[in-house]
């Protein structure tokens, strides 16, 4: 089963605030779809929120490791 879930990256450092971060986290876990319009205009720094399709039927991550 897919649905449009919204993920929350928190302590997201300022490198990934790039569009194309959130976008290439976003097809790790699922099908990407859009990225909160705050997120985009970097006015909540404290978390980034996307949205995407996934797979709700398999097991979920519980954590992804970021290394720059």
């Amino acid at each position: 089963m897919t649905t449009l879930v919204w993920i929350c990256m928190y302590f997201l450092h300022g490198e990934f605030w790039d569009e194309e971060i959130p976008v290439g986290i976003g097809n790790v876990l699922g099908h990407f779809s859009k990225v909160l319009k705050a997120t985009k205009q970097i006015r909540n720094i404290s978390y980034a929120r996307i949205c995407e399709y996934m797979n709700i039927s398999k097991t979920l991550l519980e954590l992804i490791d970021i290394c720059y």
